[in-house]
């Protein structure tokens, strides 16, 4: 069998019957092993080195057409690393292949307790859309943890980098460890499944009551950055980032970054803002959003 006539061929292996796909298979195990044979007879005549080599460079052939015959639709997702042996170019007669595969998740959650200053950081890299902020805040409220600051940092890969800074929980070791646990599984499920938790109303509290505090909410275009600066001053609050974050995914406002800060009993914050056609956000949208904004933050 022509060694680069086979492996340069083509097949279409998810749109092929049956029968094509396992003769696919059955000629490459056939071509594999004449070829196998072939190399291992030039070892009375070459020299082990040019042996060696040859034979990882069949595997990497070989590997390399079953890569993209057989899984070209996940080429994205996919990284297939040589180890061992074979990984350092010394690839004897009978060993095996040795393969290291990586599969790129949809979402990358990691949390760092900062005990020093009595903090969790939790670093989240996962697709950019309408409902990632949203998600995430509603599962910190959820879990009671208060929300210090948080950055959102867009990629060009069209991914999302969102580090959140929180309290860490009250309760010794065993408590936090069940704790930060709980709350990695079940940001891994929502943001897997894109679900929204229905959100909870909270009530202030008696000494947020007697603050005056209302909101303010102002915009203003970047048009250098094709983009919308969101600032607003209102009470900080539980929930108060879950609220926020609702009536932007509810009018499909993307949220490129936001600096979140908390002055005493005022949160003022930050977001800077683009509508679904990733351009700054028309003033018809911004007179919804600061009515929708006032009426869901006032108590």
């Amino acid at each position: 069998m022509n060694h680069s006539y086979f492996l340069d061929s083509n097949i279409d292996i998810n749109s092929s019957s049956y029968e094509t796909r396992k003769n696919v298979i059955r000629d490459l195990k056939e071509f594999t092993q004449t070829e196998s044979i072939a190399i291992d007879q030039l070892v009375t005549k070459n020299p082990i080195s040019e042996i060696l080599s040859r034979r990882c460079k069949l595997n990497d052939d070989v590997i390399s057409f079953v890569a993209n015959q057989f899984f070209k639709a996940h080429e994205d997702k996919l990284n297939i690393i040589a180890v061992g042996g074979y990984g350092r170019s010394e690839f004897y007669p009978k060993s095996d292949t040795d393969l290291l595969i990586l599969l790129r998740k949809n979402s990358i959650i990691h949390l760092k307790l900062m005990e020093d200053e009595g903090l969790m950081l939790l670093f989240i890299r996962t697709v950019m859309d309408f409902d990632t902020f949203s998600i995430i805040t509603n599962n910190l409220v959820e879990k009671n943890l208060s929300i210090r600051d948080a950055k959102v940092i867009e990629l060009n890969d069209g991914s999302c980098i969102y580090n959140f800074y929180m309290d860490t929980p009250k309760g010794d070791a065993y408590d936090i460890e069940n704790k930060v646990e709980s709350l990695i599984n079940n940001l891994c499920l929502t943001l897997e499944k894109k679900q929204v938790v229905k959100k909870k109303k909270f009530k202030l509290s008696r000494r947020l009551r007697s603050f005056k505090t209302k909101t303010k909410v102002s915009f203003l275009v970047d048009h250098i950055h094709k983009r919308t600066v969101l600032e607003m001053v209102s009470i900080d609050r539980p929930g108060l980032l879950v609220d926020i974050s609702e009536v932007l995914r509810r009018n499909n406002i993307w949220i490129e970054s936001a600096k979140i800060a908390t002055i005493g009993e005022r949160a003022e914050d930050v977001f800077y803002l683009r509508n679904e056609y990733q351009d700054s956000i028309p003033i018809e949208t911004i007179n919804k959003l600061e009515s929708e904004l006032i009426e869901s933050l006032d108590y």
